[in-house]
């Protein structure tokens, strides 16, 4: 397991500290908090799982990023139709799989990402952008009905 340098509920991150934890990836780290600017950050602890940032608009998280020793965790779900909107970009092909496979949950289908160097991001400095403006408008349902996207 990748060690956590945020356990302590003390220990709440800030730039300083969160650019020392992760080293290298903190510029990925920057570009994906840049891509969710519209978003509000929020930091939260649990005593199991110590500190992670939630990025999320007033209905729905865009993702979880979890701070380690030398990169970083980012969990996301997608809500059905935008996987099906996503399955047929072809921007994102290289996630097609990721997408087919990913867990069901009663939020979307999850996906993580795990990031240990600049690379481990790319896929997803991808996929953020098209999340977002998913959900920044109306989406047609199977029926052909507008649904709201923050459902």
């Amino acid at each position: 397991m990748d060690e956590r340098p945020f356990l302590d509920k003390t220990n709440r991150p800030n730039d300083a500290t969160l650019r020392a934890a992760l080293g290298d990836t903190w510029p990925s780290c920057e570009r994906l908090l840049a891509m969710g600017g519209g978003f509000q950050q929020s930091w939260n602890h649990s005593k199991r799982g110590g500190w992670l940032l939630k990025v999320a608009d007033r209905t729905k998280a865009l993702f979880y990023l979890t701070p380690l020793r030398g990169g970083f965790d980012v969990g996301l779900t997608v809500r059905p139709a935008e996987r099906e909107a996503l399955l047929g970009d072809t921007a994102v092909a290289g996630l097609h799989g990721a997408l087919v496979d990913a867990k069901k949950y009663s939020e979307g289908f999850a996906l993580r990402f795990h990031v240990r160097n600049s690379g481990d991001a790319t896929a997803l400095e991808g996929l953020l952008p098209r999340i977002v403006a998913l959900r920044a408008r109306p989406m047609k349902t199977k029926a052909g009905t507008e649904a709201s996207s923050s459902e």
